[in-house]
């Protein structure tokens, strides 16, 4: 599904650091000295919960603050594996209270998949409706070719 890739690709946008592309086009990037290629076709807004599993979360940033990406989560009653973490980043706001202190919001992951393209992740740091709302949250889809 992921090949060795091409140089050459169109930038056509850029939104808060993503590159979208026409279809057709290849991205270019590199994980662990592997190089892949991903043609570029549009992304699809999902917005859904997802159900982690969590003996597969990656403790080891967990030291330091972030969450523990599950290397296999359960959406619309499929196991989706993630095979590669593409990028991650950030979300912060101001505080709620007044105060001038930034606080992160949403740690967000782009993951390659096994078998359905190129998700973007989030995990938010409060759950929406309290301690029972959902934390891990699938935002879009970009299916390959």
């Amino acid at each position: 599904m992921l090949r060795s890739f091409k140089k050459d690709f169109a930038k056509v946008g850029d939104h808060c650091g993503q590159i979208y592309g026409a279809a057709g086009s290849v991205s270019t990037f590199s994980f662990s000295s592997k190089r892949y290629s991903i043609p570029f076709v549009p992304e699809r807004l999902i917005s859904e919960p997802i159900q982690p599993l969590t003996e597969t979360a990656d403790t080891s940033r967990m030291a330091i603050g972030e969450p523990g990406l599950p290397q296999k989560f359960i959406w619309r009653g499929r196991t989706i594996s993630i095979k590669a973490v593409l990028r991650s980043w950030r979300e912060t706001g101001k505080c709620r209270h007044g105060s001038p202190e930034m606080y992160v919001r949403k740690h967000w992951f782009e993951v390659a998949t096994e078998s359905d393209g190129i998700m973007k992740l989030y995990f938010e740091r409060q759950a929406r409706r309290g301690k029972k709302g959902a934390r891990w949250w699938l935002f879009s889809i970009r299916e390959l070719e």
